[in-house]
């Protein structure tokens, strides 16, 4: 029975929370389940005090206590009162039901707190007097706030802030929002302010912050000229108004030799958006004048901003003056002058200097502007005269500076230029000129004489055209000159004569200087140049010679001469040969009738309207005899004949016609017997086939060339030829030892020259061998299969013997044989090598490494890398090494690493190396290695290594 009521007992609350807050007052809510017999009846809330728990208090219409929030709701609520507010409390809830009571919940709870300090406090507008204030202020639950109080920091205390009437006085706007209006402040002075919120606990803390009311204007920036004039000038500054207070005024100031005094206006200073505008007068012109400006507004009086600006000047100085045109009697002048800021130049002044002072120049065109240019006509002026003339502007600040610059007027015409001969004749000359314009002053014409019996004699002129000429100068005239072409004909000359020319121009000013020169009429021709030999003959020479015409006199004939015994003569020319001009300057004859291989002195000269030229003197020759031959050899030898050829130099128009061959027998020179008889082989060579020699013998030949002009001399180099004969003892022999199928094999070389036209045809080789009763004999050896001595090109001959054993000395005799008999036996001696030496120094390689091996069918295994020396036997290098390992019972063929066999490590050194693998690790095995060369199998060499 009391396991049955403990098990009805209500069980614990949970979720006790405050539904609603009050600053002395809680309303609680929580959730209490009902047990399945006995429903719970009612709940008890008990509240911490200092020593104990005590029961609430409850609100009037909640005097029975805790009740449910709904009839067979699990919610329960009670509103509990009498509480102090901003502070905690610890509260407990249980249920009660007819079986007992449940078990007690607690939790901690807190009233409603007074407001936090506010936030975000801004200036949202600002006045001359005062300002427009925002903040926030945080609701505390259950307690929101009912008022803000702000107040203004004084000299010594904190003031309450005026806010004018109803409006400005603290309202909520909106959620946490709060503004308010002050007034009654000074302007342009920053002031302390701070703010609090109240409510039914009490008052919030304060939030301070620092506001300034509306500022006096900012000083004008960027105080500038806009424009100027005479009297005065228009200025600009820029200026915003302040925050809240408008500029209303500005005051603009002239400072004067004391102090500063307000500028005469004639447009008061007016504004458009924050640029202000302002016109002031009654200055002096080309006066710098230091100029203030502020601003005013209901806060105050702005700062002064300070300028320097200057009325407008006279002009400047007139710049780029320069003569337009220049006349006989008068200048054209253009200057440039700038029209100064707000004081245009109204008019320009011109002067001319006089010898004692400057006078105002007579003027045809009064100085007139034109674009930015002045221009202006002075008249009244003398030619070829130089003048200074001043210029200057003014305007209704002043005159402006003086410049000067010197003129000249049209002046007489200059020297002629570029007097030159435009042709000449043997007796008349034309000579063309140029004459230079003088601006203004064109040229009327021209004055032509030459110098002739002591008189200067003229001739008419006449003109041949006209061009523009260049401008030189920023300072000449802008008007066109011209350059114009003159020309003259003097007649009645005397040819190859020199003459002086002189040349004049003459216009309106007056004739201008003479300008002279010298020339000749055409003259004789010169020397020839260049007298060249085209075809020589033995008594005919065809000649050329170049002679350059004189200008206006061309070479009309040439005459030639030949040095005789007596003195010079006129040369044989044949009729159609005469001299005769080819192409250009070029001329050709044709001189017979001489005789040949001799030299002959020759002379030439041209001749032309103006006469004769000079004489060109030469030395020619008509065609020689033929020179020795040379390079003779023999190019073929037979027993009883010779084949002979030697190289000739045909002379220049006489080419050999024949040579002649002498052969030397006892102690006189025959004429040969030919077979073949000399003829030319081309290229500057000829030959011949001397017959009826006597074989092995010794013959002297000597040979001369024949042409038209005769016969020439021997030939300095006499050949000594040697028939042929037998040959000669064999040479250069060498041996080698190389391996055989059943003994080594000796491969012999050696060399046999072919004598001349009678070729080795077989050669014989022996070998001394030892017998039981006689002394050695020689005999044929068994030879290779084909072993016996052949040749193999040109004198080369070889022979493979076998049968010879390692290690013994053999004798070699050769011999070689041709048509004419046999040559001595070239002996040779030598040991043929043995055995390979013993290799040495078998052990593992320092230059390769031990490496594990894993085979699929041998599976892990060791291997080692070895190397040996091994010396070359001389004549028979060592061929391959064999290598053993010791596996019991007995030696076996090392496997090798890839089935590489042992090998030298270079082809030239005499190390050996190989890799030998299928060992096992941590084993030592006995390896032994042998050389084998051509001459057979070495000692084997035995070392233990270990893996």
């Amino acid at each position: 029975m009391g396991a049955a009521s403990s098990a009805n007992l209500p069980p614990q609350a949970s979720g006790l929370r405050c539904k609603a807050l009050e600053p002395t007052a809680l309303l609680l809510e929580w959730d209490l389940a009902d047990p399945e017999e006995s429903p719970v009846t009612h709940c008890e809330v008990q509240l911490a005090s200092s020593w104990s728990w005590s029961s609430v208090a409850f609100a009037l219409e909640d005097a029975v206590g805790p009740r449910r929030a709904r009839p067979g709701s699990t919610r329960w609520e009670a509103k509990v009162c009498e509480l102090q507010p901003e502070t905690h409390y610890e509260l407990r809830v249980r249920g009660c039901n007819e079986d007992g009571v449940g078990e007690w919940f607690h939790q901690t709870m807190k009233t409603s707190s007074r407001p936090e300090a506010p936030s975000d406090l801004a200036c949202t507008a600002r006045r001359h007097n005062g300002f427009d204030i925002e903040w926030q202020v945080l609701d505390p639950p259950g307690a929101a706030a009912l008022s803000c109080e702000i107040q203004i920091g004084g000299s010594f205390a904190w003031g309450y802030a005026d806010h004018g009437d109803d409006e400005g006085l603290p309202r909520r706007c909106e959620n946490n929002i709060w503004r308010a209006r002050i007034v009654g402040l000074q302007g342009n002075t920053a002031y302390e302010v701070r703010v609090r919120a109240s409510n039914a606990v009490g008052e919030g803390g304060w939030l301070q912050q620092p506001f300034k009311s509306s500022d006096v204007p900012l000083a004008p920036a960027e105080l500038t000229c806009s424009n100027r004039n005479s009297d005065g000038f228009d200025i600009e500054w820029m200026m915003p108004d302040p925050d809240g207070a408008p500029i209303s005024v500005c005051d603009v100031e002239i400072a004067s030799s004391l102090s500063w005094h307000a500028a005469m206006l004639s447009i008061a200073p007016a504004r458009r958006n924050d640029r202000w505008r302002a016109t002031v007068v009654g200055l002096t012109a080309a006066t710098s004048y230091d100029v203030r400006v502020r601003g005013r507004n209901a806060a105050g009086e702005g700062m002064w901003t300070q300028n320097r600006f200057t009325t407008s000047k006279p002009p400047s100085t007139p710049v780029k003056v320069k003569c337009r045109r220049r006349r006989t009697d008068g200048l054209d002048i253009e200057w440039a002058l700038d029209d100064p800021d707000g004081a245009p130049v109204a008019e320009c002044e011109v002067e001319v200097a006089s010898p004692l002072s400057w006078r105002k120049a007579s003027l045809s065109l009064v100085p007139t502007r034109v674009d930015d240019r002045w221009h202006a006509r002075l008249a009244g002026l003398a030619g070829a005269t130089s003048y200074d003339v001043r210029v200057r502007g003014k305007n209704a600040a002043g005159d402006g500076p003086w410049v000067q610059q010197r003129f000249q007027t049209s002046d007489c015409p200059s020297p002629p230029q570029g007097l030159s001969c435009t042709q000449r004749a043997p007796n008349e000359l034309s000579v063309r000129w140029q004459v230079l314009g003088v601006e203004g002053a064109p040229t009327l014409g021209c004055e032509a004489q030459i110098f002739q019996n002591g008189y200067w004699i003229g001739t008419g002129v006449k003109r041949q055209g006209s061009r523009p000429q260049s401008k030189e100068n920023d300072h000449a005239s802008e008007e066109d000159v011209d350059v114009e072409d003159w020309s003259a004909t003097f007649v009645g000359l005397d040819g190859a004569t020199d003459y002086e020319v002189r040349v004049r121009a003459c216009n309106s000013v007056g004739p201008g200087e003479w300008c002279e020169q010298s020339f000749s009429t055409a003259w004789t021709p010169p020397a020839p140049v260049a007298v060249n030999c085209i075809e020589r003959l033995p008594d005919k020479l065809v000649l050329e010679w170049d002679i350059a015409d004189p200008e206006g006199a061309e070479v009309t004939n040439c005459e030639l001469q030949l040095a005789g015994t007596m003195g010079w003569y006129s040369a044989m020319i044949e009729a159609e040969q005469k001299p005769t001009r080819c192409t250009g300057n070029t001329w050709r004859a044709s001189i017979t009738g001489l005789p040949p291989d001799a030299d002959q002195q020759l002379r030439v000269r041209g001749r032309n309207a103006s006469g004769p030229g000079a004489w060109l003197q030469q030395a020619l020759r008509t065609s020689d005899r033929p020179g020795p031959p040379w390079e003779l050899t023999a190019a073929e030898l037979w027993v009883d004949k010779i084949s002979l050829e030697w190289q000739v130099q045909d002379p220049v128009g006489a080419p050999l016609t024949s040579c002649d061959v002498q052969v030397r027998t006892a102690m006189f020179w025959s004429t040969a017997a030919y077979e073949i008889e000399p003829r030319p082989l081309g290229e500057g060579r000829w030959g011949a086939k001397v017959a009826g020699l006597t074989p092995d013998t010794s013959v002297e030949f000597r040979i001369r060339c024949v042409n038209t002009c005769g016969t020439g001399p021997w030939s300095e180099n006499i050949l000594a030829g040697i028939t042929p004969g037998t040959p000669e003892k064999p040479r250069s022999f060498t041996w080698r030892v190389r391996p055989g199928p059943h003994g080594p094999r000796l491969e012999l070389a050696w060399q046999v020259p072919d004598p001349g036209g009678a070729k080795v045809t077989e050669c014989t080789l022996e070998i001394a061998k030892e017998s039981m009763f006689l002394s050695s004999r020689w005999a044929a050896p068994e030879f290779d299969t084909d072993g016996m001595p052949k040749r193999t090109q040109d004198n080369q001959w070889i022979a493979t013997v076998l049968g010879i054993s390692a290690g013994t000395e053999c004798d070699v005799r050769i011999g070689a044989q041709n048509s004419i008999g046999k040559s001595l036996y070239y002996r040779a001696r030598f040991v043929v090598p043995g055995k390979p030496a013993t290799p040495s120094e078998l052990c593992r390689s320092s230059k390769s490494f031990i490496s594990r091996l894993v085979s699929p069918r041998l599976g892990a295994n060791e291997g080692v890398s070895l190397q040996w020396l091994v010396d070359d036997s001389p004549k028979a290098e060592v061929l391959q090494c064999d290598l053993q390992v010791y596996v019991s019972p007995g030696w076996k063929p090392a496997v090798f690493l890839h089935g590489e066999e042992p090998n030298r490590v270079s082809p030239d050194e005499k190390n050996w190396r190989a890799t030998v693998v299928n060992l096992s690790a941590g084993c030592t095995y006995d390896f032994r290695v042998r050389a084998v060369s051509a001459a057979g199998e070495g000692e084997w060499y035995q070392q233990r290594i270990s893996v």
